[in-house]
């Protein structure tokens, strides 16, 4: 309801919650896929946040938005690591 409720009527109040009670869980995520690099995890976790804020999922995508963040998360995490190691190299 909370995810309906800011797609459909940018309900500030139910994007709040939402991050509250998921910004843990994308922070382990992204912190397992950076492998344990801190400051990556946070990068990827903050923008995972702000592309749910300015592309909230639509009718259709409501059922896959875990998929479509967890891809993008993947995606970010895979940029910091590369990132990373050019910088070692």
């Amino acid at each position: 309801m909370l995810l309906r409720r800011y797609a459909e009527a940018r309900d500030e109040a139910a994007f709040s919650e939402l991050v509250r009670r998921h910004v843990d869980l994308a922070h382990s995520a992204a912190l397992r896929q950076v492998n344990g690099d801190i400051h990556a995890a946070e990068d990827v976790t903050q923008r995972d946040v702000m592309i749910e804020k300015v592309f909230p999922p639509t009718a259709q995508m409501r059922c896959h938005a875990g998929g479509a963040t967890q891809g993008q998360r993947g995606h970010e995490a895979f940029q910091k690591f590369r990132q990373a190691a050019r910088a070692a190299a």
